[in-house]
């Protein structure tokens, strides 16, 4: 009869690529006729159409259904996958270009769920939708894109593939088949509009919508939990397989679907500029202090070559979790206006660690080489895309676009209540009132976003900025309240063996680790975090440095001083008035210098107090340095002259050489107590 001819009774042995040249018995030398009785459909049953096997088993290059699936789709691309401007100059892999996204950046996924190497040689990926087209898998397919160690030949267990920029245009609602060198179907997926032809609104992601996307937060169809398959043996049941198996959310390309994914309050928005007052990303190449800068650290850029712009915004994040996250997929979602008028909208989605524009500080380097925020670090995201007014609206997603915090400066841009919002938004009125932040660090109010009113009232405070560090809580500093009081910069003493905790070491070596600065505090309740001591010294000196470190010792990446020590009944973080705190041995910076020039800030960068000891350090005109306006203040040549120390204790005229002498020191002590 007709209609029983190999390979289905329809189609003969004309072929269009290499993927369909052959007519093969599969599995290899299987008869359903051995004796040759005539058996209708014999040839239907025994024989498929696929690559050639010339010479060799026509079982080579066959699959187990469900082995490899269809991971990942995008069809609608919200990045430049391709790399068509900027990026690494790899396309489709962690870190898009910044070129408009267009059709040559759509791409297909594939996971190898098996335990096993798997030869996809041969191997075909079928795209039908308006205008069908196909992808032929093999290492001259410069369409591939692996995870490392694998390749077309040999997919590893859990590596991935990605077909960038696939043949033909693949449409929003598309049904894909991936199909062994057998022609055995491995896997599909029906995305949208009924293509697969069931008849069935069974679609991915969920039976009505299909690949379009808005923004980087809905850009993929991608399985969830990564490389689920409720139809491994593609059965067609249950139906709503597809339905089931994937959702919408920000892509993960060449990496799990599972990353990304984290409960809310988990990180918080800890931290926002939009009205900046210091030039944080060092955009200056010269004339700015320090002479390193590095973009959105905790030292702005100072100097006559500081430029302060709207590139100096930036948004921190930080992580309350209690083990490490993945940022793969999450988006800074932020809404410019005022109440009623939602004037812009600008999503930035975090899928690599390295971006120019934004710029991604992590505090911790570790994350940085990884995608990961680990606990009680922070991530500050340096001139975010568009540019945030000081009235905003911002959401932190993860990749399944859960709001997982949000924050609203100034009145409603958020559209739901006014008078909720932080008042007066991000408006600064100078340093010290430059970040809106979360006080005491990482406080969150409304930890479920359940929509608790004032909770960004009651969470936030106007601080001085302090980007990728813990926001101090306290009172305000103000000028004075914490000054300079006694500096040693020719040690007499060796005070290092004893941590400078106020008792000599007599005998011990006397060398550069034993100098010290110590500070009087005068006012109570202050958290001294983010504070920082600057040191400088004589320009015209050879070998004269500068450098700055933090008032914190849990912090060992950002001091200059390797000791730190708090002499009273307060502490760093709530000072007592009257107490002492004292900075000693300076030796990864150098030395302080006999001539210098000492400054103390507060987060906001305004300078609580300065001193300058020796011969016009400052710059300002000479005869004015403690202790008596001459070259080399700090020189000793005994105990009895060893400290530059304020008489009366702490007290201040705002003149040197009135305030400081030289005498014998009095470390964590009162300055008119003889030792």
């Amino acid at each position: 009869p007709t209609g029983d001819g190999a390979p289905d009774g329809e189609q003969d042995g004309a072929s269009q690529d290499i993927s369909n040249e052959a007519i093969a018995r599969f599995p290899d030398a299987i008869d359903s006729d051995p004796n040759e009785e005539g058996i209708e459909g014999a040839d239907i049953a025994d024989f498929t159409k696929r690559s050639a096997t010339i010479g060799v088993s026509n079982n080579s290059g066959a699959g187990e259904p469900g082995s490899v699936v269809i991971n990942e789709v995008v069809t609608d691309p919200q990045a430049d996958w391709s790399d068509s401007i900027g990026g690494r100059g790899e396309p489709f892999d962690a870190r898009p270009g910044t070129g408009v996204p267009q059709q040559d950046d759509q791409w297909i996924e594939l996971f190898n769920v098996s335990d096993r190497e798997i030869d996809l040689t041969g191997w075909t990926l079928l795209i039908h939708d308006s205008l069908p087209s196909k992808e032929l898998l093999s290492d001259l397919n410069d369409h591939l894109y692996f995870t490392e160690g694998s390749s077309a030949r040999k997919l590893l267990p859990g590596g991935y593939l990605v077909i960038g920029n696939p043949d033909g245009v693949m449409e929003d609602a598309v049904f894909l088949e991936l199909r062994d060198a057998a022609g055995q179907v491995i896997d599909t997926v029906e995305i949208g509009a009924d293509f697969e032809g069931d008849g069935l609104e069974d679609g991915a992601p969920d039976g009505e919508n299909n690949g379009n996307a808005s923004n980087p937060v809905n850009e993929a169809i991608a399985r969830f939990p990564n490389g689920t398959d409720s139809d491994i043996g593609e059965t067609g049941t249950p139906l709503d397989a597809d339905v089931t198996d994937f959702i919408k959310r920000s892509a993960t390309i060449l990496t799990s679907n599972d990353e990304g994914v984290v409960t809310p309050g988990d990180v918080v928005i800890n931290e926002v500029v939009t009205d900046p007052q210091s030039d944080w990303d060092g955009s200056s190449v010269t004339g700015c202090r320090p002479k390193e800068e590095i973009p959105f650290d905790w030292i702005p850029c100072t100097g006559q070559g500081a430029r302060v712009n709207r590139n100096d915004q930036y948004i921190e994040l930080f992580s309350k979790a209690a083990f490490p996250l993945k940022i793969t997929g999450w988006s800074v979602v932020m809404k410019n206006g005022t109440t009623g008028s939602q004037v812009d909208t600008e999503y930035l989605n975090l899928v690599g660690t390295d971006l120019i524009e934004p710029v991604l500080r992590f505090s911790s380097p570790d994350d940085a080489r990884t995608n990961t925020l680990s606990p009680g670090q922070f991530l500050v995201i340096g001139n975010p895309e568009g540019v945030m007014d000081d009235t905003v609206f911002i959401e932190l997603r993860d990749g399944l676009g859960t709001v997982i915090d949000n924050v609203e400066l100034g009145d409603n841009p958020e559209g739901d209540d006014p008078n909720d919002g932080i008042p007066r938004g991000g408006t600064a009125s100078g340093t010290g009132t430059e970040a809106v932040q979360r006080t005491p660090n990482g406080t969150d109010s409304d930890p479920n976003e359940e929509g608790i009113r004032n909770a960004d009232i009651d969470d936030f405070t106007k601080r001085g900025g302090t980007p990728a560090r813990v926001n101090a809580a306290g009172v305000f500093p103000e000028i004075g309240d914490v000054v300079i009081n006694e500096v040693v910069t020719d040690p007499q003493t060796n005070w290092s063996e004893t941590n400078f905790d106020g008792t000599p070491s007599p005998g011990a070596a006397i060398q550069g680790e034993d100098e010290f600065i110590e500070f009087f505090i005068k006012k109570s309740g202050l958290d001294l975090t983010g504070w920082t001591v600057e040191v400088n010294n004589d320009i015209r000196e050879i070998g004269a440095v500068s450098f700055e470190g933090v008032l914190d010792p849990n912090d060992t990446v950002n001091r200059a001083f390797q000791v730190m020590q708090y002499f009273g009944r307060g502490s760093f973080q709530d000072t007592a008035a009257g107490d002492y705190v004292v900075v000693g041995d300076p030796a990864l910076e150098g030395s302080i210098g006999n001539n210098c020039f000492i400054l103390l800030r507060e987060p906001g960068r305004t300078i609580i107090d300065d001193v300058e000891i020796g011969d016009d350090p400052e710059n300002d005109g000479e005869g004015d340095g403690a202790p008596q306006g001459q070259p080399g203040g700090g020189d000793a040549n005994s105990p009895q002259n060893e400290a530059v120390a304020r008489v009366p204790n702490g007290g201040d005229t705002d003149n040197d050489v009135a305030d400081f002498r030289k005498q014998p020191v009095t470390l964590g002590a009162s300055n008119e107590r003889r030792p």
